[in-house]
């Protein structure tokens, strides 16, 4: 369940498969001698809902909704 001010389910979705390509980019470029680009289903789909649950938990650990403290 989404909370009041938590982002939208499709712009943490979308975030997180702009980030994932642009990981994944990184990943290719740094292993040039793999030449596949395999990943199983099923460890695709768990690594997207670990990153979307972390850009959950930045957000909201980041967000300005609270003044900061000294």
């Amino acid at each position: 369940m989404r909370r009041m001010n938590e982002p939208s389910k499709d712009r943490i979705e979308k975030a997180v498969k702009d980030a994932e390509f642009a990981f994944w980019a990184v990943i290719a470029e740094e292993f040039p001698e793999i030449k596949k680009g395999e990943v199983s289903p099923w460890e695709a789909m768990l690594f997207d809902g670990e990153l979307q649950d972390a850009v959950r938990r930045w957000y909201n650990d980041n967000k300005d909704d609270e003044p900061e403290h000294l």
